[in-house]
């Protein structure tokens, strides 16, 4: 105890042994070893491994911050710190575990608010939804707050709940209570209406109508008067019907037939022995032993009665077993239920055999219902002991005299609104509410137990709606629709409308049409009339909107279609393509006014007039394809390279895509180049042996007599002969007889016609080209 250690040897799992001293006293401190904490902290990670919600995400990293302290020590054989641990891990936990249960409250909580009516108006539910949402809101507050204690946790988890309970079920909480509840009651007494909610009103009638937002409102308790008297209440905000219609029937007492005992079988869900069957139930024996009876743990079941035919009944009573005791033979809710040929269907509900269930005897009314078959159902029990079961006959109707011209005048008037078709028009919510309580005034002038209050209220009621109708009825001054039609059909028929743009000419079509309607409509409300108005004011208006004469641009498109692209150089065919599809658009629009068909048309002849024609080629081509393949090897080197700078320079020329007919001479210009360079090729000399005996002859300057212009064809048979136009260049002449010339080289045939042909085809690009050039005055003018 002095805090000495003492050597302690391990027996068991459970067992240790050490030496001791007489007179000493030993302590065996358990929070002094790592095997409670070690314990704590295992716990605590599988706490851990389930908060895998994201909400919970701050939580667990507080419990996983002291499981790493609580291991630390351990890994420390800090024993001096093991109980103080312990502590803060039972601590950590347990707070862990309240932001668990604050996050399933949460999402308990929020899969309520998405249930939420969020347009409802009624302000205790406005007020609940608020509510909820705003402890939501704190509860995921509090889910982040780093530092949250057990108390935090708890303290929202609390606050949440209470929202969730107030709002979950309110709309269900919406009943009326009737005190005392159905059954007899003595002539005189007092019968109480109530309701949980202040801010709602309870509105009731007392002669089996059910209650409208018009009808009597509950200000103090009822009086029972006569033998019988039906109650029917709801709960209304303003004209809202707010809940159900909740009904309570009473009587005064007397005799009663009951038909209970006429039924032709009975049956039960359950029995306790055949002594004890169903039957016994409806024998008409209140007595000893005739009694139904159930088995030991009975919780809930029914009895079944079915008839040779159908009967009516309005009320029902139930005599049972009890012993006086608050745990067996005891009914706390039942319902008195009748078949409709389909489900079983309550005709009383949530009735009770008084506190605890254990009061003998139980009677009750309401309305009359008709069936074959009837059922009392033990919704709650233990161990249900019935001596009989009664179902009472339907008393006779109770007639009221009561004055119903005046209300019978409204309904035939209301009638007349219906078959007249004044309802047509009118908003969803205004015809929902005529015909609402047309509905309801019909029923009660079939119902002959009115009440004079309610024949006088419903009459109120719908006179209300028929003034209201007739205010959004009444005839309407259409002055203003005549003028604007009769405008309209005027200027369709002297044709002006057949000019306007096609918007314009549909416009004039439907607000005649409409307009004509609307002068028709018997009932056409102020509304109608008015945008009939409007609309044949705005076709007037819009009757100088002529459409655009389409003749020029028709013509200029058809010119834009026949022009073949692959003619003209590249400058300019977006522009045209561009223009033509413009031109195309306007065509097609009915609505295009004259300026946008002008405007198109421009554009589109100013891009045809830009448009270029590719130059003419062909003379060029043809001179390439014939002396592209010339042999040069048997041509000065001076000529020969004349000759391939023309041919290349030719060949670029012919490979412009670029030229247009405005660039005809540079094509001409190299076809001559080319031709010049052609004609201009020498033959290189040959060396000739050396001839001693004579000299060199030299030639004659005109030797064929052509004063200079040596123009001529050279013979193929050496005769020497000639004749020259004077624009070649070429050599003629006799060359009789052997002997050298003076020059070093001489022109050389070539084979082919190339000269004649270059001859021929540049009077045809001369030709062309001044084609172009009138087409182009032409153009101009």
């Amino acid at each position: 105890a002095d805090g000495t250690p003492v050597e302690v040897t391990k027996i068991s799992e459970d067992k240790i042994s050490f030496p001791t001293e007489q007179g000493e006293t030993y302590v065996i401190d358990f929070n002094s070893t790592p095997v409670k904490l070690q314990a704590k902290v295992d716990a605590a990670k599988e706490l851990s491994a389930q908060m895998t919600d994201e909400m919970l995400s701050t939580a667990k990293t507080a419990l996983d911050t002291c499981i790493a302290e609580a291991e630390q020590i351990i890994a420390d054989q800090d024993s001096s710190k093991y109980y103080d641990q312990v502590k803060a891990m039972d601590e950590a936990c347990e707070t862990a575990q309240a932001a668990i249960a604050l996050k399933d409250s949460y999402a308990a909580a929020d899969a309520a608010y998405q249930t939420a009516d969020l347009d409802e108006t009624w302000a205790v539910y406005k007020e609940a939804v608020a509510e909820l949402y705003s402890q939501l809101t704190n509860a995921a507050a509090v889910l982040r707050l780093e530092g949250a204690s057990q108390t935090d946790y708890r303290g929202a988890q609390t606050a949440l709940d209470t929202a969730v309970s107030a709002f979950t079920g309110l709309l269900d909480r919406l009943t009326v209570t009737f005190t005392p509840g159905t059954g007899t009651v003595s002539a005189g007494q007092e019968i109480t209406l109530s309701s949980e909610f202040d801010d709602l009103q309870i509105r009731y009638t007392t002669d089996g109508n059910a209650p409208m937002s018009f009808s009597a409102l509950y200000e103090g308790p009822l009086t029972m008067t006569g033998e019988k008297m039906t109650v029917k209440a709801a709960l209304f905000d303003g004209t809202r019907q707010m809940s159900d219609v909740f009904t309570c029937v009473y009587d005064t007492g007397g005799e009663r037939q009951n038909l209970a005992t006429t039924a032709i079988s009975a049956v039960a869900s359950s029995e306790y022995d055949d002594a004890h069957n169903a039957q016994k139930a409806v024998d008409g024996n209140r007595n000893e032993p005739s009694r139904w009876a159930t088995p030991d743990g009975t919780y809930e079941a029914w009895l079944e009665l079915t008839f040779a035919e159908a009967i009516t009944v309005d009320g029902a009573s139930v005599y049972q077993y009890n012993m006086s005791t608050s745990d067996r033979n005891i009914i706390t809710n039942f319902n008195i239920e009748y078949w409709d040929g389909e489900q079983w269907i309550p005709a009383l509900s949530g009735q009770s055999m008084g506190e605890g269930g254990a009061t003998r005897e139980w009677q009750g009314n309401f309305e009359a219902v008709t069936s074959d078959r009837f059922r009392l159902n033990l919704v709650e029990c233990v161990n249900p002991t019935v001596y009989e079961f009664a179902l009472f006959k339907a008393g006779e109707s109770q007639t009221v005299e009561a004055d119903k011209s005046l209300l019978q005048e409204a309904i035939a008037d209301a009638e007349a609104v219906i078959a007249g078709g004044q309802l047509d028009n009118l908003d969803e919510d205004v015809r929902e509410s005529f015909m609402t309580v047309y509905d309801y005034a019909a029923a009660v002038n079939e119902n002959p137990g009115s009440s004079q209050d309610t024949v006088d209220r419903t009459y109120n009621a719908l006179t209300e709606e028929l003034d209201k109708i007739a205010d959004l009825v009444k005839p309407v001054s259409k002055k203003n629709l005549e003028f604007f039609l009769n405008q309209a059909k005027t200027l369709v028929e002297d044709g002006s409308v057949a000019g306007c743009v096609e918007s314009v000419q549909k416009l004039f079509e439907e607000a005649i049409a409409e307009g004509e309607a609307v002068m028709a409509d018997e009932f056409a409300t102020r509304d109608e009339v008015f945008r009939a108005a409007a609309k044949l004011m705005y076709a007037v208006q819009a009757s100088d909107l002529k459409a655009g004469d389409k003749t020029d641009l028709e013509m200029a498109v058809e010119l834009g279609d026949m022009i073949d692209l692959t003619k003209y150089v590249e400058a300019g065919q977006a522009e045209f393509t561009e223009a033509l599809a413009k031109a195309k658009e306007v065509l097609d629009d009915g609505d295009a006014f004259q300026e946008d068909v002008d405007s198109a048309w421009s554009a589109l002849v100013e891009a045809m007039a830009d448009l270029r024609l590719k130059a003419d080629k062909s003379v060029l081509e043809d001179l390439i394809s014939q002396m592209q393949n010339l042999d040069l090897t048997g041509y000065t080197e001076e000529s020969a390279s004349v000759f391939r700078a023309a041919l290349a320079a030719a060949n670029d020329i012919l490979a412009d895509e670029t030229l247009s007919e405005n660039d005809q001479a540079k094509v001409d210009e190299a076809a001559a180049a080319l031709q010049a360079a052609y004609d201009g090729l020498e033959a290189a000399r040959t060396e000739e042996p050396e001839n001693p005996g004579s000299g060199a002859v030299e030639e004659p300057q005109n030797p064929s007599g052509d004063s200079g212009n040596q123009g001529g064809t050279a013979a193929g048979d050496g005769s020497g002969s000639g004749t020259g136009n004077g624009n070649q260049n070429t050599t003629a002449g006799s060359q009789n007889g052997g002997g050298s010339t003076g020059n070093s080289s001489v022109k050389a045939a070539k084979t082919g016609d190339a000269a004649p042909i270059a001859a021929a085809g540049m009077m045809i690009v001369i030709s062309a080209a001044a084609a172009a050039a009138v087409l182009r005055k032409k153009a101009g003018k």
